[in-house]
C-alpha cells in the first residue's frame, strides 16, 4: 500500500472528525457517562489501569461477585494494546475520552484503507465509506456499549489484510491479518469477533466461487487455506486469553448456550425498517417509546447512501459488489431474529448459541451499506452525462430540481406539521406506542401495572416522541430533497466530479451528525467520576482493617434520565471504582454458582444467613428494611439507605465441624436453614482428607490477615486443633493454597467459597492465584510467535535465493 497525498488528507480528516463529533468531551471539560460507560467499562478500566501501574497482572478482581477472574472475561481486555492510552499520565476523564475517540478514528481509517487498497475505490468514495461506517447511527448509539464499538473498529482492517493476503500470496500479509484479528480478540466483544470470522468465511467462499468461474471449472481452495492459516495463527497469538476465557465459559451461566428466547431478545422488527428513513419514528433517544431500546434499533446510515445503492450495481462486474450485497441481505434477515424462521436453526449452531440481541447484525448491515454506497458514489461520479435510464433534457432536469427545492424545502421548514398534527393521527400513534410491550417496561421505574403516575409519565413521553417523529419526518424530506437534487445535478452534467464528491460527503456528514454526535450521547462534567458519593464517604469513614463486603440492591434502573444517582447505588461494577468489595457485579459471563447462590439468598427465607456467610456487612438499598431482623439502619442519604448486618461472619475464620453434601440444591437449602450454624460448621462437597475431632476444642483459634492483594492472600492462623480455615472468597480453578510453604488442597466450601484443612498450631497459609489455563495460553502464544517468526525468516531466505 502506497499512500498518496489525497490518502493522507482523507486519513487526517477521518482522524480529526471524532474531535468535532465529541467536542464537549475533547475540548469542553465534559465526559461520557451514559449507562454502561458508568456502570461497567469505566470502573473496569480504572481497576485494570491501577493494577498494571502497581506492577501486577489484573487476573483476579476481588471487588466484584465475591471475587472474579477478571482477565478471563475478554471484554475486560487487560492486555489490549490500546490500553496504553489509559496508562498515560493524564486525568482519568482525558484518557477515557481519547480512548474512545481513537477507536472511532480507527474505524473510519481502516474502512478507508479497505475501500482504497483492497476494493480499489478512489479516495473520495473511500472517504465516504469510512465516514458512514465510523459515524452511522449504530456505531454512535453503541458508544455506551463501548467494547462492542472497539471490537468492531478492527473488522475492516482484518478484512483488508485478508484480501491482501489472497492477492499478494505472501506470509507477511497472513501474519498481519492474524495480528489484526488477535488485537480484535484482545478487546473482544465475542459476538463481534464471531461476526468478523463469519465475514472472512463468506468472503473466502465467494473467492472460491469466483476462481472456479475464472478457472473454467477448476477449484482453487487457496482462499480457504489462507483463511484457515489466519484463524489458526490468530488463535495461537490469542491463546493466552482464549484458554483462560474458555475455562470461564465452562463455569458461567452460558456454559450450555442460551435458550431461543434469550437468543432472540431484542430482535429487529421488520416494520422498523422505516427507521432507516425516519430514525426517530418512535421518538428520539430520550423519548423512545418503541420496542427494544434505542441504541440497538438505531441503524441509520443516512438518506443519500440509500439513494446511491442502485448505482453500485453498475459496478456489478466487480464480484465484491455481490459479496457486500449478499452480506447486507444476510445481515438484515438475521437481524429480524424471532421475526424470521431463518433464525430457528441458530440455537443449534456452536458458538452462535451463546449470544443474544439479533439486532446487532445491523452493525454488519451498516458496514455493508457503507461500502456499497461508496461503490455507487464512484459509479455516479465517473459518469459523463446521464445514465441511459435517467436521460432527460437538461431543461427538464432543471425544472425538476427547482421544483423539488421549493416543495421539499417548504415541507422541511414546515416540519411536516400539516401531515401529522391531526388529533386522529396522534391517537393512532399513541395506540401503536401502547401496543409495544417493551415501551413501558424497558429501564423504567419498576412499579405495579396500571400505576397512575407511570401511565401519566408514559403519555407525556408519547407526546414528546410524537414531536420527535414529526421533526424527523421533516428532516427526512430535506435530506431526500438534497440527495435527489445532487443526483439529478450530476446526471445533467452541472457538477464536476470533485464538486460532486465534496457535496455528497457534506450532505452525508450533516445527515449523520443530526442523529448522532452531539445529540445522541449526553455528557456531564468531567469531575463526575472523581466525586465521592455519600454512600462511599460513609463506608470509607467507618472502614476498619477487617475485610467486609457490601450487597447493593436496586429497585429502579436509573436510565437514562437520573443516571447521576447511579454512583450512590454502588451497583453493577461501580464498587470497583472505589475499591469496595461487593458480593454483586455486572459480568457478561457470571459464574453459574454465584448466580445460584445469590438467587437463593435474595428474598427468600434464610437469605440473610447466606449473606452473612458471604461476609456481607452492609446492605445498600432504596427499600425500607427496618422490619428485617439483624439489619440496623446506620446511614440515610439522598438516594440510598445503608443497613448493617449485625450477624456478619468474618472473611476468614476457623471451623471444626464438617457436613459433606454433594447435591447442589441440598447445600443451598442447608445454608439457608436456621438450624445450620455457619460459625462452627462448614459444608464440603467431599469428605476431608483427615478426620476432625468429635468435639469443639476448648481453646480459641485466631485468624489474622498478614497481606491481601488482588492475586494473593497471606493469613496467619493459630489452630486449637485440626480443622478448617474457611475463606469466603469465591472458589475457582487456578487458586493454589500453601501451608507453611507446602501445597495444600482447596475444598469447595459452602457451595461457593474456599476452605483448607489445617493442623493444630500456628501456621502461615497463603492463597495464590496461578491459573494453569493462563500459563498454558502464554506458552502457546510464545510458541506461535516463534513458529511464525521462523516461517517468515524461511520465506525471506527463499525469496532471496529465488
Amino acid at each position: 500500500m502506497k499512500l498518496k497525498r489525497n490518502d493522507w488528507l482523507a486519513i487526517l480528516f477521518l482522524c480529526l472528525l471524532p474531535l468535532f463529533y465529541f467536542a464537549p468531551a475533547v475540548f469542553g471539560g465534559q465526559t461520557f457517562y451514559l449507562h454502561d460507560i458508568s456502570i461497567d467499562y469505566t470502573p473496569l478500566n480504572i481497576f485494570n489501569t491501577q493494577t498494571l501501574l502497581k506492577g501486577e497482572l489484573p487476573l483476579w478482581n476481588p471487588y466484584l461477585d465475591g471475587g472474579f477472574p477478571f482477565a478471563a472475561q475478554t471484554e475486560s481486555a487487560p492486555l489490549y494494546p490500546l490500553n496504553l492510552i489509559l496508562l498515560l499520565p493524564l486525568p482519568l476523564t482525558t484518557t477515557n475520552t481519547w480512548y474512545i475517540v481513537v477507536h472511532y478514528a480507527l474505524a473510519g481509517v481502516f474502512t478507508y484503507l479497505l475501500s482504497r487498497f483492497a476494493l480499489r475505490l478512489k479516495s473520495a468514495p473511500a472517504l465516504v465509506a469510512g465516514l458512514i461506517f465510523a459515524f452511522n447511527g449504530s456505531m454512535i448509539a453503541q458508544l455506551t456499549n463501548f467494547t462492542l464499538v472497539a471490537t468492531l473498529a478492527w473488522m475492516p482492517l482484518v478484512l483488508l489484510l485478508y484480501i491482501l493476503a489472497l492477492d499478494k500470496a505472501k506470509i507477511i500479509y497472513v501474519v498481519a491479518a492474524s495480528l489484526a484479528m488477535s488485537a480484535q480478540l484482545s478487546k473482544s466483544h465475542p459476538q463481534i469477533a464471531l461476526y468478523t470470522a463469519g465475514i472472512l468465511a463468506l468472503y473466502a467462499l465467494f473467492a472460491v466461487i469466483v476462481n472456479f468461474r475464472k478457472g473454467k471449472g477448476t477449484y482453487s481452495l487457496r482462499p480457504l487455506w489462507i483463511l484457515s492459516a489466519v484463524f489458526a495463527i490468530s488463535a495461537g497469538f490469542s491463546a493466552y486469553l482464549l484458554l483462560y476465557a474458555f475455562e470461564l465459559i465452562q463455569r458461567s451461566n452460558r456454559s450450555e448456550g442460551v435458550t431461543y428466547q434469550v437468543m432472540t431478545f431484542l430482535s429487529y422488527p421488520p416494520d422498523y425498517l422505516i427507521k432507516f428513513f425516519i430514525p426517530n419514528f418512535w421518538g428520539s433517544f430520550k423519548n423512545y417509546v418503541g420496542r427494544g431500546n434505542y441504541p440497538e434499533m438505531h441503524a441509520y446510515v443516512g438518506i443519500l447512501p440509500l439513494l446511491l445503492l442502485p448505482f453500485a450495481w453498475f459496478k456489478a462486474k466487480d464480484w465484491r459488489v455481490w459479496f457486500f450485497g449478499s452480506l447486507a441481505f444476510i445481515s438484515l434477515l438475521l437481524s429480524f431474529g424471532k421475526y424470521t424462521p431463518l433464525y430457528n436453526p441458530l440455537p443449534y449452531v456452536p458458538l452462535f448459541n451463546y449470544f443474544r440481541v439479533p439486532a446487532r447484525w445491523l452493525l454488519l448491515l451498516a458496514f455493508s451499506l457503507a461500502i456499497l454506497a461508496a461503490y455507487g458514489l464512484q459509479s455516479l461520479g465517473e459518469t459523463r452525462g446521464a445514465w441511459p435510464l435517467l436521460k432527460r433534457r437538461r431543461a427538464m432536469g432543471a425544472v425538476v430540481v427547482v421544483a423539488l427545492l421549493v416543495i421539499g424545502g417548504a415541507l422541511a421548514l414546515w416540519n411536516a406539521d400539516s401531515l401529522f398534527s391531526q388529533p386522529d393521527v396522534y391517537a393512532k400513534y399513541n395506540s401503536l406506542a401502547a401496543q409495544q410491550p417493551e415501551a413501558r417496561d424497558y429501564e423504567i421505574v419498576v412499579s405495579a401495572a396500571g400505576d397512575e403516575a407511570e401511565e401519566a409519565a408514559f403519555q407525556q413521553r408519547v407526546k414528546r416522541a410524537y414531536a420527535d417523529m414529526r421533526q424527523s419526518t421533516g428532516l427526512f424530506l430535506l435530506m431526500l430533497l438534497l440527495g435527489v437534487s445532487l443526483v439529478l445535478l450530476k446526471q445533467n452534467g452541472w457538477l464536476s466530479g470533485s464538486l460532486f464528491y465534496l457535496a455528497a460527503a457534506l450532505i452525508i456528514l450533516g445527515d449523520l451528525l443530526t442523529y448522532g454526535g452531539l445529540t445522541l450521547n449526553p455528557y456531564t462534567d468531567a469531575s463526575y467520576f472523581l466525586k465521592t458519593p455519600d454512600t462511599v464517604r460513609f463506608l470509607k469513614q467507618t472502614e476498619t482493617a477487617e475485610a467486609y463486603r457490601i450487597f447493593p440492591t436496586i429497585r429502579r434502573v436509573p436510565y437514562p434520565h437520573n443516571l447521576h444517582t447511579v454512583l450512590d447505588t454502588l451497583h453493577f461494577n461501580i464498587p470497583s471504582l472505589y475499591g469496595i468489595e461487593s458480593i454483586e457485579g455486572e459480568a457478561t459471563l457470571p459464574l453459574k454458582r454465584h448466580t445460584d447462590y445469590m438467587m437463593r439468598a435474595v428474598g427468600q427465607q434464610g437469605g440473610l444467613q447466606m449473606l452473612s456467610v458471604a461476609n456481607v456487612k452492609y446492605v445498600i438499598t432504596e427499600w425500607d428494611l427496618s422490619d428485617t431482623p439483624d439489619l440496623q439502619l446506620v446511614f440515610v442519604g439522598k438516594n440510598q439507605k445503608i443497613y448493617q448486618n449485625t450477624q456478619v461472619l468474618p472473611r476468614a475464620f476457623a471451623l471444626y465441624q464438617v457436613e459433606a453434601l454433594n447435591d447442589k440444591t441440598a447445600i443451598l437449602d442447608r445454608l439457608a436453614d436456621s438450624s445450620f450454624n455457619p460459625e462452627t460448621t462448614v459444608i464440603l462437597e467431599k469428605p476431608p482428607a483427615q478426620p476432625l475431632p468429635p468435639l469443639e476444642p476448648a481453646a480459641p483459634s485466631t485468624v489474622t490477615f498478614i497481606r491481601r492483594k488482588h492475586n494473593k492472600a497471606l493469613i496467619e492462623v493459630d489452630m486449637a486443633d485440626t480443622g478448617f480455615l474457611f475463606l469466603s472468597d469465591v472458589f475457582y480453578p487456578g487458586w493454589k493454597a500453601y501451608i507453611d510453604g507446602q501445597p495444600a488442597e482447596i475444598y469447595r466450601a459452602n457451595y461457593l467459597f474456599r476452605a483448607v484443612q489445617v493442623e493444630a498450631g500456628r501456621h502461615l497459609v497463603e492463597f495464590s492465584y496461578e491459573p494453569l489455563s493462563f500459563k498454558l495460553g502464554v506458552g502457546l502464544t510464545c510458541l506461535t510467535l516463534i513458529i511464525v517468526a521462523a516461517g517468515m525468516i524461511w520465506e525471506q531466505k527463499r525469496s532471496a535465493v529465488t
